[in-house]
């Protein structure tokens, strides 16, 4: 589960009681390939924070993560560019 969108850093891994043994697998094998390298590339995607009921365009274009506020984007036209979205004002440093 991703339990604060793009404004926290972190994935929570949850078993039934009955395969907690497992759940350490479970952990290397998911963020296994994430951590190896550490290494991230540029991307960007929407994110829909229902507190607020905004839209936003959140990534990272290599060397800052960003989040702009947006209005509805229109789905069906797929992934935002990033450097569409990027400005001084949006990015924080990584």
């Amino acid at each position: 589960m991703d339990t604060n969108g793009p404004w926290d850093r972190g994935v929570v891994l949850a078993s039934s009681i009955y395969q907690r043994d497992v759940l350490d697998e479970l952990k290397a094998q998911f963020l296994g390939p994430l951590l190896d390298g550490n290494i991230l590339s540029p991307y960007a995607d929407y994110y829909f924070n229902p507190e607020q009921g905004a839209w936003y365009v959140t990534g990272y274009d290599g060397a800052y993560f960003f989040d702009t506020r947006i209005e509805p984007p229109d789905l069906r036209n797929g992934r935002p560019e990033i450097q569409s979205f990027v400005t001084n004002g949006d990015q924080s440093p990584n």
